[in-house]
């Protein structure tokens, strides 16, 4: 009896994850992808440095980054939900600084102008510690 109950409990959580998941994808996808959902975003990030590119990209997530002998910098993208976007960022392997990370989660509609301000202040007040 138990067995069943705790079998059923499991399908419904099941069913209920890969629907919120295929919500998710439906959402990106309804408004061009990635790339063009954070069209701003992407563009500064690419312009950010002549390394940068768009090294991973799915329906949910992007990795904008480079990676060179002196340490790797990436900026993450994954669509947690239909309405919020978390961004993180990974230094690795720089001479000059520690590894770290940064994250931020926004609201996906909020203002990709003020998205990028948040992190180049939060990333520039990080570097400053070192």
């Amino acid at each position: 009896m138990w067995i069943f109950i705790v079998a059923i409990i499991a399908i419904v959580i099941i069913v209920k994850t890969k629907s919120k998941s295929e919500e998710v994808v439906e959402h990106v996808a309804a408004h061009g992808g990635m790339r063009e959902k954070y069209n701003v975003l992407v563009e500064r990030l690419l312009s950010s440095h002549p390394n940068m590119a768009v090294l991973t990209e799915t329906r949910t997530f992007m990795d904008i980054g480079m990676n060179n002998p002196d340490g790797s910098s990436h900026f993450y993208f994954q669509q947690v939900s239909k309405n919020a976007i978390m961004i993180q960022y990974e230094l690795k392997g720089d001479p000059t600084m520690p590894d770290f990370k940064i994250d931020w989660t926004f609201i996906d509609s909020y203002d990709q102008e003020i998205m990028l301000l948040k992190i180049f202040t939060d990333l520039q007040r990080k570097m400053m510690m070192y």
